[in-house]
């Protein structure tokens, strides 16, 4: 009997929600909120489940809509991007939910401030993180021993800043039969911490969660509070069914039974191949020939081999008559010439006797061939042409004017004309064979003397030449601000969506840089004095903001990520984040940690990830630090100019200007596809629109806009 394999037990952790909402007065109702938001489908499924309790101390009609309005924020956020990690994706959650309380500080909105209180938590698989803000408490039960894990969460700072509301995240692992206890203030005023510890020990899931309503529901006006309880699931992973293997006996009468002969080709496929047969195969000679595809002659095809063929057969003849006449002059001059000079032949005896002679006579040879050459010299060509009978080869005018005297006058003409044509046509044949040849040349240029560009690259697409959807004197480039196109120049932007222009505030200067803030929904502009300039497509006015930047400093590129500006300093090889902050922006920190050469940088891109392009590459970095990372090589080495990449895509794409190209990676530095156009050559800045397959494209003087399906 072979081993049976025991089954593979995977054990995974599952956590149960059971959630506490106490509000005794009416009034309490819209300020205080729970939530539980697992994964709506298989995608979304490695981010876990996040869950959160909020709670508002103030009873301003103002207020009644916050913590609603956090939940609405935080959850579509959170889900928004599957393929980030849970604490991307929560840190992001959290990101836009102080941005969401700016802007209602923002709006005059502030009664809330100081008064809020909540706790969001991820739960995904064995991991949970965590945020804390105001009062609100989490605790951990384990092994008897009940731990408050949201202690110094919550910022300390003695003023409160909307945009710090949920600041610090904590993160730890989850075992089986763990407890989490996530609760607001009011529950302190039943239970001490031992006493919350006591009943924890003393019930079981459900009987605690039974208890914990009714003491709070009793006690308390408001209270919001989740008990989770992890449990171990097991996932059997069953063995595949093992294969029966009979016994063989070698010597039973199954192992001298002959094989069952396979089925034959049905009739249907047999006609079919005698059919393809016929096709190939010559009936003469049985020769198998592959056909190809006849093309049917043109005009100029036809005119083309018709005079070819004249010409051709033409001077065949004419080859074939001057060989025979120089055939027939030779044949005569020799014949005469050997009957003159030539002895006569010897009879056999003759010979015979000349061989048995045993010297040879070399006077008489001597003289024999002194003789001959005298007489060959003497031979002149006047003698050659005696002796040729030329009337026979030469025309004979009299006979001419014999027949043209017999002739009418038109028939003397025809006459004329055919003579003209017979001397004519070879001159005439030639000269329409060039013109033809050179025909052939102009329609169908030789590929081996054209150099196509990319010729030995893979996925190339070659691009028409686009649609010119702005020009300005002095353009520098585009930005993508909720979705629309804003072209930037040295004295406005333009607004492409609304058809409007913007003067630029007279105190900007000249621009070395500018970004967009998707959070914020603002355009920074920043001059060669570092100043930094607000623009507000919605109120279509500029506001200056503070920046502080160090001394002796070459910015090349900005970029903003949240609502964090990066500066990328070429010349001390550092990339500059500066936080968002009342007025501008707060202190910058030097945000690569690791020794960088950035010389030869030409360009930043930020989605998840940070990446600097060089003239001889692209960097890929993360919290910092370098990570491995190369593009795929193309035939033609690839040599960046400017990278773009989007907050919502894993897509890389990298301008090569030198090479006339923009180049789209996947994630991982794989080449998807390359697109090729002569206009990318003159362009100096580019962005792509996916969800419209527009690749924008500007050069000092004008906008481009190519499709790329």
């Amino acid at each position: 009997m072979p081993h049976k394999k025991p089954d593979k037990r995977i054990p995974f952790l599952e956590p149960t929600f059971g959630d506490i909402l106490v509000c005794n007065d009416n009034r309490w109702k819209p300020n205080i909120e729970i939530f539980v938001q697992s994964p709506e489908n298989v995608i979304q499924g490695n981010l876990g489940t996040i869950f959160g309790i909020f709670e508002v101390n103030d009873d301003q009609k103002n207020s009644s809509y916050i913590a609603n309005y956090l939940i609405s924020v935080i959850k579509k956020e959170y889900f928004s991007r599957p393929k980030r990690g849970s604490i991307e994706s929560f840190e992001s959650a959290l990101h836009k939910a102080n941005l969401a309380l700016s802007v209602l500080a923002e709006h005059g909105d502030v009664n809330w401030i100081g008064k809020l209180n909540g706790l969001i938590a991820v739960i995904e698989k064995n991991n949970i993180h965590l945020s804390q803000a105001g009062t609100a408490s989490a605790f951990l039960f384990r092994k008897n021993f009940l731990t408050d894990i949201s202690e110094g969460l919550s910022s300390e700072e003695s003023a409160p800043n909307p945009l710090k509301t949920f600041t610090n995240i904590s993160s730890g692992r989850i075992e089986d039969l763990d407890r989490i206890f996530i609760t607001t203030e009011g529950t302190f005023t039943v239970f001490s911490h031992e006493e919350i510890k006591k009943n924890f020990q003393r019930f079981s899931y459900d009987a605690l969660m039974q208890f914990l309503k009714t003491a709070l529901g009793n006690e308390l006006e408001k209270n919001a509070s989740i008990l989770i309880e992890i449990r171990a699931k097991e996932k059997i992973e069953f063995s595949a069914p093992e294969k029966s293997a009979e016994p063989v006996n070698a010597f039973s009468q199954n192992s001298f039974i002959k094989n069952k002969n396979q089925p034959e080709v049905s009739s249907e496929l047999k006609e079919e191949i005698a059919k393809s047969k016929e096709e190939f195969t010559s009936k003469k000679t049985g020769h198998i020939y592959i056909k190809g595809n006849e093309l049917p002659l043109t005009e100029e095809n036809f005119l083309q081999v018709y005079f070819s063929e004249m010409k051709n057969s033409f001077l065949l003849n004419l080859k074939k008559n001057i060989k025979r006449a120089k055939a027939y002059i030779l044949s005569t001059f020799s014949m005469d010439f050997l009957k003159k000079n030539n002895p006569p032949k010897k009879s056999e005896a003759q010979i015979l006797e000349t061989k048995q002679t045993p010297l040879l006579n070399t006077k008489a040879i001597t003289s024999f061939f002194s003789e001959l050459f005298i007489k060959i010299k003497k031979i002149n060509l006047k003698e050659i042409l005696s002796r040729v009978k030329i009337p026979n080869f030469l025309p004979s005018f009299s006979r001419f004017k014999k027949i043209a005297s017999t002739l009418d006058y038109t028939q003397k003409i025809y006459a004329l004309l055919v003579v003209l044509l017979i001397f004519f046509s070879p001159i005439l044949f030639k000269k329409v064979g060039i013109f033809w040849q050179n025909q052939k040349d102009k329609s169908n240029p030789a590929t081996e003397e054209a150099t196509i560009p990319l010729e030995q690259d893979a996925s190339v697409l070659r691009l028409g030449t686009g649609e010119n959807i702005y020009q300005k004197e002095g353009l520098m480039g585009i930005v993508f601000l909720d979705k629309n196109p804003y072209f930037i120049s040295r004295d406005s932007i333009y607004d492409f969506a609304q058809k409007e222009e913007i003067k630029l505030p007279d105190n900007v200067g000249e621009i070395i840089t500018f970004s967009p803030m998707e959070d914020l929904r603002l355009i920074f502009i920043i001059n060669q004095e570092f100043k930094t300039f607000a623009f507000s497509p919605t109120t279509k006015k500029f506001q200056e903001n503070s920046l502080s930047v160090p001394e002796n400093l070459e910015i090349v590129s900005s970029r903003s990520y949240l609502t964090y500006l990066y500066l990328l300093d070429k010349k001390n090889n550092q990339i500059y984040r500066y936080p968002r902050a009342e007025g501008g922006f707060g202190e910058k920190i030097d945000w690569i940690k690791d020794a960088s050469n950035l010389e030869s940088a030409m360009d930043i891109a930020i989605n998840k990830d940070i990446y600097i392009a060089k003239n001889d590459g692209v960097l890929k970095y993360f919290r910092g630090k370098v990570q491995e990372f190369s593009l795929e090589s193309s035939a033609t080495p690839i040599i960046p100019y400017k990278i773009y990449v989007r907050l919502d895509s894993e897509n890389i794409y990298v301008f090569d200007k030198e090479n006339a190209r923009i180049i789209k990676f996947d994630g991982s530095g794989k080449i998807i596809r390359q697109f090729y156009s002569e206009e990318i050559r003159k362009a100096e800045n580019f962005s792509v629109d996916e969800e419209k397959n527009i690749i924008y494209i500007t050069n000092s003087e004008s906008a481009l806009a190519i499709k790329i399906e």
